[in-house]
């Protein structure tokens, strides 16, 4: 009984959700104590060009019910653990924000996306018309 009540109080895999602009987002299981930049390479590490390595957040609830965010910059010469690269709990999430570029691609992909589906539709009608013409000519 001993046994499993200290099995319960520190796991071996912890679940971490790392999102946003990440190759593969999800739930990870990781091994207790995974620093944070481990937990990004995880998920397939940031993406090109997308991802804001100096904006990555983390998200944790405390055991008293509060959140906390904290900021953080994603830079692979910091130590394996450290004030820079924590050490993640239970439940952590961990948000790659998306890089001015990403946001600017977003932006752009939905004012132009409504217009390139309107020109393949005239394009069809276009298509059909001529078809139609030829058929009775």
């Amino acid at each position: 009984m001993l046994e499993l009540a200290a099995t319960n109080l520190s796991p071996q895999i912890i679940n971490v959700n790392v999102v946003g602009e990440v190759k593969s987002p999800g739930s990870q299981a990781l091994r207790a104590g995974t620093p944070l930049i481990q937990a990004i390479l995880s998920a397939g590490g940031p993406t090109a060009l997308r991802a804001n390595r100096n904006n990555v957040e983390l998200v944790r609830i405390n055991r008293n019910g509060t959140a906390t965010l904290r900021r953080y910059v994603i830079d692979y010469s910091q130590g394996v653990s450290g004030p820079r690269n924590p050490p993640l709990r239970e439940g952590d999430s961990v948000i790659v924000n998306r890089s001015v570029f990403g946001s600017g691609t977003d932006a752009l992909n939905a004012v132009s996306q409504p217009i390139t589906n309107l020109i393949g539709l005239l394009t069809l009608v276009g298509i059909y018309n001529n078809n139609n013409n030829n058929d009775n000519n």
